[in-house]
């Protein structure tokens, strides 16, 4: 398991429920990072056969905006939000009610999801320190004393917007040794940090979130994933509160990621970047925008690795397509020229004829996957040739393969790519992906030369 992932964790304390503000339960908020939250609480009641029909009837009910207030056993406030009931159960004279709760937020209560608002939040992800490369503390000893601090104490601050600033932040923790020991363990983690000059609501902390994490992965060249996450939220007075509020929510993949990411693992490193980090991720997040359908099919096969082969091969080659569409384009000939064809079919085909094919024909001046592809690999030789040297018919075998797949066509079958074959085809488009979404970033030449020798296949 990895060490500051937020773990499983049960969470005793008083309970007020939906619509029923003045009735306190006593319950317990199970927490599994990998199924989420469930609060359930009991009651030394037995339960009428009409409250356990209203419980059925309410969990069949979409009831997304259900707020649940709390308080854990330190009497630390706790709102749980998107909460829906998930049937009850009497027995013994206990009544038990479950709830299922999309988000929790510990150390604040909030009357709704549309009052969270942050004016900072910390991320730790999977893999940051070994990506940013930083030796932990700096050691020395003067006169006889020892003494130890951070290796960079400043944080390394990039304005990334208007009113948005990103940083990378130390932090560090002490622990005592063993009771028969006097020695004392340090260590040292780096975090990101996203503060607004006006406070963020939870729209907008996802967004960056998914910002973040997506060019982790990328950097990384495998999924990474929000280890955890604190906000910082003002008061009334607008004093900046100092104890940290921790979110809790469903966070598949966090535990059992892998931490250790070595050096030819990765596309760039931190080091790679450092000078230019906050032009590069500015530039992310205007490449994101404009390319957001490709950007969403790439990191749907990068954080799905259980899809079967060929619905990864499906996503890739869609995405492929839309970049090309997105940033070289064009049609077959022009709009006019086109339209000048059109009428001159319809003259020849007759109204009747013209109108059964206009479906097909509407479309003909769209370019095929086929010429997009290669028109993708003509004007990125530079940087395609090293990624798809094994397949020197790429655009004809990912089209067949594309088109038997879609189609069923029997005359494709033994065109299109199965098997090792098949598998080696998608290490290599998504290679590509990669690839260009780099060159596109305008990653350093260092970046560059680890991602053609990053040839990182997944698959068994």
């Amino acid at each position: 398991m990895n060490r500051g992932v937020i773990a499983n964790r049960d969470i005793e304390g008083r309970w007020w429920l939906l619509g029923k503000p003045d009735a306190v339960q006593y319950g317990i908020l199970h927490f599994d990072p990998d199924e989420g939250l469930v609060l359930e609480t009991k009651e030394a009641r037995a339960q009428s056969e009409a409250e356990i029909f209203e419980g059925l009837t309410e969990a069949g009910n979409e009831n997304d905006g259900g707020t649940i207030i709390g308080r854990d056993r330190h009497d630390q406030p706790v709102t749980l939000f998107f909460c829906a009931r998930c049937g009850d159960e009497s027995s013994a004279g206990l009544r038990v009610m479950r709830f299922h709760a999309g988000y929790a937020l510990m150390g604040r209560e909030v009357p709704s999801w549309q009052d969270v608002r942050l004016n900072s939040i910390r991320m730790d992800f999977t893999g940051l320190n070994s990506w940013l490369g930083f030796h932990p503390f700096n050691r020395k000893c003067e006169d006889g004393v020892a003494y130890v601090g951070y290796r960079y104490p400043d944080d390394f601050v990039f304005p990334v917007q208007e009113g948005v600033e990103l940083r990378i932040v130390a932090e560090g923790s002490i622990r005592d040794g063993a009771k028969d020991d006097n020695s004392l363990t340090l260590s040292e983690k780096r975090l990101f940090e996203l503060r607004w000059s006006a406070a963020a609501d939870m729209k907008q902390v996802h967004q960056w979130t998914l910002l973040l994490q997506r060019f982790l992965s990328l950097a990384m060249g495998k999924p990474v994933y929000v280890r955890s996450l604190r906000g910082f939220m003002d008061d009334r007075d607008h004093q900046h509160i100092s104890t940290p509020i921790v979110l809790l929510k469903k966070n598949s993949g966090a535990v059992t990621a892998e931490e250790l990411v070595l050096p030819g693992e990765t596309l760039f490193s931190f080091e790679d970047v450092k000078e230019h980090f906050g032009e590069i991720f500015n530039r992310w997040l205007e490449y994101t925008t404009r390319l957001d359908a490709v950007i969403d099919l790439y990191f749907a096969v990068v954080f799905n690795q259980s899809l079967y082969i060929d619905h990864r091969f499906l996503l890739l080659a869609q995405a492929l397509e839309r970049y090309h569409v997105v940033q070289i384009g064009g049609s077959r000939e022009s709009p006019k020229e086109f339209d000048k064809r059109l009428r001159e079919a319809s003259s020849l085909l007759g109204e009747e004829h013209f109108t059964f094919f206009y479906e097909k024909l509407k479309w003909a001046n769209e370019k095929t996957l086929f010429q997009r592809l290669n028109e993708l690999l003509e004007t990125r030789r530079g940087l395609s040739a090293d990624v798809i040297h094994e397949f020197p018919d790429f655009a004809k075998v990912v089209k067949n393969t594309r088109n038997y797949s879609t189609h069923w066509d029997p005359s494709l079958e033994k065109k299109a790519a199965k098997g090792a074959h098949l598998v080696r085809l998608v290490d290599c488009m998504r290679l590509l992906l990669a690839n260009l979404f780099l060159t596109d970033l305008g990653l350093p030449t260092t970046a560059m030369s680890h991602a053609l020798k990053s040839r990182f296949v997944e698959y068994e």
